[in-house]
């Protein structure tokens, strides 16, 4: 790896002005709701338009604070590059989604039926509800924008060892997806334990939003075992995405590499999700595919010789 790639892994740019622009959008939508509900609760404010200025002033303030501080944090395009990034940061969206479902059904309804029953609490969750959805769409895109800025500085298209295209073996889709369910399920239980909503969860309100997760879950698992490209290249390994989202990994960052029956495993450092695609997906360059691997890293397994695609 040059200097120049290792000082910018080490020590990342200043950032620029788009990207300090959606960072300070993103914490803005996230806890701007939050913030406004306690300031009407402490100060008891009843007008609808105060609280909407009040609501674009912290905004706006929010978002130009985060802006300025991220300026040069320029470390942080670094850590938005891990893997765990591509999902945790829309996911804290879905958060305030559930937490102001009801209202986004409830302000509506007041304002068609008997406006006078508006209240601003409902009005804060209502817009809290439309901001989490925008907090989920900045959270992809500010992980997008990061990742894609890694790659520039570090992949020189010229440099490129071998190039192929391939996604995850249907089993690894299952398992990855019936994980994701349990752990949301074991997370939304002790959720329901903690506030005591057992009672509630019976009722046919659930069913949308039980719903939406379900269909989030569905979307994650399948962005994260689609079909993506992979290019190899002396300083690490890049992914391109269907949306032209880019991940780098570093050879540093790579502990080895094992060949099974279906699926090529690259294991990350630490607790960093692996890297695998499927065998069947390369039959046709798979053995370029591995010498290129031992090349850059170790193979933690000799016997790949004999190549068996039963799915």
């Amino acid at each position: 790896m040059s200097n120049d790639k290792r000082e910018f892994l080490q020590k990342p740019e200043r950032l620029d002005t788009s990207f300090r622009v959606i960072a300070g959008a993103y914490v803005a939508a996230l806890i701007t709701p939050t913030l406004l509900l306690s300031i009407v609760e402490q100060f008891r404010l009843s007008n609808e338009l105060l609280v909407i200025g009040v609501f674009g002033a912290i905004g706006t303030t929010i978002a130009a604070g985060v802006a300025w501080q991220v300026a040069h944090l320029g470390k942080i395009v670094i850590l938005l590059n891990r893997s765990w990034m591509s999902w945790l940061l829309p996911l804290i969206g879905i958060v305030p989604v559930f937490v102001y479902f009801s209202d986004v059904i409830r302000y509506p309804a007041y304002i068609i039926v008997n406006p006078e029953a508006t209240t601003v609490e409902s009005l804060i969750g209502f817009l809290g509800f439309i901001f989490g959805l925008a907090t989920v769409c900045l959270g992809e895109l500010l992980v997008s924008m990061a990742r894609n800025r890694v790659a520039n500085a570090m992949i020189d298209d010229k440099a490129i060892d071998i190039e192929w295209k391939a996604g995850w073996t249907w089993i690894d889709q299952f398992k990855l997806l019936s994980g994701m369910v349990v752990c949301t399920s074991f997370f939304v239980v002790m959720i329901i334990g903690y506030f005591g909503w057992v009672e509630a969860t019976f009722s046919r309100a659930v069913i949308v939003p039980v719903g939406m997760l379900l269909v989030v879950l569905i979307l994650i698992a399948n962005n994260t075992s689609s079909k993506r490209t992979y290019r190899i290249t002396s300083d690490g390994l890049e992914q391109r995405g269907s949306v032209q989202s880019r991940l780098f990994t570093p050879w540093e960052d790579i502990d080895g590499f094992t060949v099974t029956n279906r699926t090529i495993v690259l294991h990350r450092k630490g607790l960093r999700p692996n890297i695998r695609f499927s065998r069947r997906d390369v039959r046709l360059d798979e053995q370029k595919i591995i010498t290129k691997l031992q090349k850059y890293t170790k193979q933690r397994n000799a016997s790949h010789n004999a190549v068996q695609f039963e799915d």
